[in-house]
C-alpha cells in the first residue's frame, strides 16, 4: 500500500510540473515568434528608455541607474538569472548581478544545468565584489554581498531587510531533484506513520519546498540563451514568476536588462482573479 502512495504522489507532482513547464514554454515560444515575425528588437518591445550604461560602468552610470530605478513602479525582490548557453562569461554575469542589485533586488539566484556556477563559486564571488567596488564606488558600503550561502527569513517573501544581498548558486539538484527529494520525504513520513496522508496538501508541500530551497520564490527570471526552457530551474517556485529572456549574457548591454525591468514593472499580476 505504501508503495502505491509513493508512486501516486511522485506521479502527481511530476504531472503538475510537466503541465506548468508546458504552459510556460509555450508562452515563451509564442512571444519570441511574434518578435521574430515583426522583426522588432526585444528592448523596443519592452518600452526601453536608453540610459547609455555599458558593461564598463562607472559612478556616473550608477547615478543613471538610480534615476532609471525611480521610474519603475515595482521592483522584483528575487531575480533568477538562468544561463542556457554553452559558453560562460562570469564578468558579464557579475555586471547583470550588480545592475539588478542597483535596481533594488535583494536576492539573486544564478542557475545553469551543468553546475558551472557552483563549481566556480570563488571566481563568481571575486567578479561580483570587483564590480561592486567599481560600480558603486563610495556607495559600495550600502551593499553587502553574500555569495553561495542560504539567506532567508520568515517575512517579506523570505527576504530580509538588513541590506545584505544574497547570491545563491543553483544547479539541477536544487530544481527538479529537489521536488523528488521532498516527495520521498513525505512518503517516508507516511510510511513511518509520523504523518497522515490526509495532511498532505499544497500548503504542506509548499512549506517543505521552502525549507529545502532556502530562498524566496523568484519574482522575475531572465533566461540567457536561445533554448526555450529553464532546464529545471526551481520548477515548484516559479508558478507566479515573470519569465523574460535575452539572446545571450555574453556582452550583455544594460539596456536589455533595464527593458526587462520596465516590462516587469508594468505587469499587473492578478493571481487568477
Amino acid at each position: 500500500m505504501m508503495a502505491f502512495y509513493e508512486y501516486f504522489l511522485l506521479s502527481l507532482v511530476h504531472y503538475i510540473i510537466f503541465l506548468r513547464s508546458l504552459v510556460l514554454d509555450s508562452l515563451v515560444v509564442l512571444k519570441k515568434y511574434a518578435l521574430f515575425s515583426l522583426d522588432i528588437p526585444v528592448h523596443l518591445v519592452n518600452g526601453l528608455g536608453l540610459s547609455g550604461i555599458k558593461s564598463g560602468s562607472d559612478q556616473s552610470a550608477w547615478h543613471a541607474l538610480k534615476n532609471d530605478a525611480t521610474n519603475l513602479r515595482k521592483i522584483p525582490k528575487h531575480i533568477g538569472l538562468v544561463v542556457v548557453e554553452d559558453e560562460f562569461s562570469f564578468t558579464d554575469i557579475a555586471n547583470m548581478v550588480v545592475w539588478c542589485v542597483g535596481f533594488g533586488a535583494k536576492f539573486i539566484s544564478l542557475y545553469d544545468a551543468k553546475g558551472k556556477f557552483k563549481r566556480n563559486d570563488q571566481v563568481i564571488a571575486a567578479e561580483i565584489f570587483k564590480k561592486q567596488e567599481h560600480f558603486f564606488q563610495e556607495d559600495r558600503c550600502q551593499f553587502s554581498f553574500e555569495v553561495g550561502k542560504s539567506y532567508i527569513d520568515g517575512k517579506n517573501n523570505g527576504v530580509s531587510d538588513t541590506g545584505k544581498i544574497s547570491i545563491k548558486l543553483l544547479s539541477p539538484c536544487d530544481g527538479r531533484q529537489g521536488v523528488v527529494k521532498v516527495s520521498q520525504q513525505v512518503c517516508r513520513a507516511i510510511q513511518d506513520k509520523t504523518q497522515s496522508i490526509e495532511d498532505v496538501n499544497l500548503s504542506h508541500l509548499e512549506t517543505l519546498m521552502q525549507a529545502r530551497s532556502q530562498c524566496p520564490d523568484p519574482d522575475l527570471v531572465i533566461r540567457c540563451g536561445s533554448v526555450h526552457s529553464l532546464l529545471g530551474y526551481l520548477p515548484w517556485q516559479t508558478r507566479l514568476t515573470e519569465i523574460h529572456w535575452i539572446n545571450s549574457h555574453i556582452g550583455v548591454d544594460y539596456s536589455d536588462v533595464y527593458g526587462i525591468m520596465q516590462a516587469f514593472s508594468k505587469c499587473d499580476q492578478r493571481f487568477g482573479k
